[in-house]
């Protein structure tokens, strides 16, 4: 994967699209995460399922026909199951999150119609996590997330005016934090409050069906 990445830069940039220079586009971005696994531990075979979905509105000018800067919100909802052989059930966290976003966006175009995109954002996400365990825990969480992100992908123009484009992430630094409450069937509370910086690396650290499984899809429309 790292190969075809180093294929892609080095085709020549020969081909500029011409006319987006003072444009603007509004669009919206879609994206669905399915991701399942299991793992042999001491107690059995513990597994996971997870599930996720976003769609997030932007709006963006163009500075030049390569460069364009814009915004946009952000709509998104989990769902994750993990469970033991003997708790089949064990637990379930679902999750909403609403957010910001400014982007920047560069590409580099190999037609008229098809062009190579890499785009850094900044956002800020703000989500609510509700856990339940074997109906005996209640684990209700608030966060706080800011991360810088840089995506890859292609955008396929469909005319003038309409296009269509698909990416994933690059490499992503993200800053959380977090307050979080236990309720446990007693009726004791327990607070947690805690910070994490960190880096993760989505497509040089990823295989390809992490790549596939976090791969979103945009719909554009220029004016």
């Amino acid at each position: 994967m790292y190969k075809l990445f180093m294929l892609i830069l080095m085709i020549p940039l020969g081909v500029q699209a011409q006319g987006f220079k003072g444009k603007r586009n509004i669009g919206l971005q879609l994206g669905v995460s399915q991701y399942d696994s299991e793992t042999n531990a001491s107690g059995g075979i513990f597994s996971s399922e997870n599930f996720s979905y976003d769609i997030s509105p932007e709006f963006a000018y163009f500075l030049s026909d390569q460069w364009r800067i814009g915004g946009g919100i952000y709509f998104g909802k989990s769902r994750k199951k993990d469970a033991t052989q003997s708790l089949p059930d064990a637990s379930f966290t679902n999750t909403t999150s609403v957010g910001v976003t400014l982007l920047a966006t560069y590409h580099h175009w190999f037609s008229n119609k098809i062009a190579f995109f890499i785009e850094p954002s900044l956002s800020y996400h703000h989500s609510q996590f509700n856990t339940k365990f074997q109906g005996e825990i209640n684990d209700k969480e608030k966060s706080h997330l800011i991360f810088l992100d840089s995506s890859i992908g292609f955008l396929f123009m469909i005319g003038k005016k309409f296009g269509v484009d698909l990416s994933t992430s690059l490499a992503k630094v993200s800053y959380f934090k977090s307050d979080r409450v236990l309720n446990e069937s007693a009726g004791v509370k327990r607070n947690f409050n805690y910070d994490d910086l960190s880096l993760s690396v989505s497509f040089f650290g990823g295989d390809l069906q992490t790549i596939l499984n976090n791969i979103s899809l945009g719909i554009k429309y220029f004016f």
